[in-house]
């Protein structure tokens, strides 16, 4: 479902006091991702915790203002959304899409390895297909982990299905206690390591084909609550209406997309894995139904810092007066957005 502050996307009114609950069975997780985001800072705040409500001792895991978007969450079996607005200034408010999934429990037998601790939920391989949902969690979670401990979860899938990883919750012991990502079926067979994480703050999704391994360690002293993240997997499609405004350019580096609700697609910078050509400006849109949301989750970026410009935001383009939401350079991945209606574009400016 979609929940959005009364009027949105105008302007919300003044002295509200709004309060959303949202239940399901025990044995499901509810998963609240923010789309969109603007209050008047300090003044017109969303809260969000689990529980059936602000008054009933449940706990407040989000308080928010402002433009940025608010951190996805999740919670089972009961969550719950408040929002209150000043009587002076109003704004657009907020846009949320709310998720009920059901944990998959299908699994292989345990990957046999030396650790000097494990649970029987700590070192496991998954093999899932186009469809399948399941949570991975650190032994014990919600509660803390144990301390020594040497996880490894690797997560399968056929060739032409995408594995998509995103953190729902994450605390564990900044700089000794580590959750590492890679591709591949291990951090011992030489693939690439995508995330290294420790502390309070959630870890950016990824997505990536075929395979993936999630490792978790802890040392002797401190344990925390740990993390828990959403698998998921889905069928790329490569569909894709002309090349729209590419005279003079590459092929690849500016064309329009349409997608359907259920469609994906993969966009690259021209050449990749190879580098990128100098002297580039390169316009990607992507278009679906009006009822349907754009997701956007980067699985590798690397550009000149400062110089090679990857912009991204809602409308038909940087020229057309649309919001910019995103704008990166460097070596670290972007966080994931989403959008809606219509159109999204994502923005390459190289070397300008």
């Amino acid at each position: 479902m979609i929940l959005t502050t009364p009027n949105y996307p105008n302007h919300y009114d003044s002295l509200l006091s709004c309060l959303w609950e949202v239940s399901v069975p025990d044995d499901v997780f509810i998963s609240v991702e923010f789309r969109s985001f603007q209050t008047e800072t300090k003044y017109d705040v969303m809260s969000a915790g689990h529980g059936l409500g602000t008054e009933t001792g449940s706990t407040e895991i989000s308080r928010h203002s402002g433009g940025e978007l608010p951190r996805s969450f999740s919670g089972s079996p009961n969550v719950w959304i408040s929002f209150t607005s000043d009587g002076s200034i109003e704004d657009v408010g907020f846009s949320a899409s709310i998720s009920a999934y059901q944990v998959s429990t299908q699994a292989s037998t345990v990957i046999e390895t030396t650790m000097r601790r494990q649970t029987s939920n700590c070192t496991r391989r998954f093999n899932i297909t186009a469809g399948d949902t399941m949570s991975l969690t650190t032994p014990n979670f919600p509660n803390n982990y144990d301390s020594l401990l040497r996880c490894l979860w690797t997560i399968s899938a056929p060739d032409n299905v995408i594995i998509r990883v995103a953190f729902l919750s994450f605390q564990t012991e900044t700089l000794y206690d580590v959750m590492s990502a890679g591709i591949g079926l291990g951090p011992e067979t030489g693939r690439t390591v995508i995330s290294r994480h420790s502390g309070d703050e959630l870890p950016m999704s990824f997505s990536w084909p075929s395979n993936v391994w999630i490792s978790f360690t802890s040392d002797g002293s401190v344990e925390d609550v740990g993390f828990s993240a959403r698998i998921s997997a889905y069928i790329e499609s490569t569909a894709a209406s002309p090349v729209t405004g590419a005279t003079g350019q590459n092929s690849d580096c500016n064309r329009r997309f349409d997608l359907s609700a259920g469609g994906t697609l993969t966009l690259t910078t021209p050449n990749f894995p190879n580098y990128y050509d100098s002297l580039l400006n390169c316009l990607w849109t992507i278009s679906v139904p009006d009822d349907v949301i754009i997701n956007v989750d980067f699985r590798s970026f690397e550009t000149e810092a400062t110089y090679d410009v990857m912009s991204a935001g809602l409308g038909l383009g940087p020229e057309t007066g649309s919001t910019v939401i995103s704008r990166h350079s460097g070596g670290e991945l972007p966080s994931s957005f989403s959008g809606s209606p219509s159109i999204g574009y994502v923005l390459h400016l190289m070397d300008r």
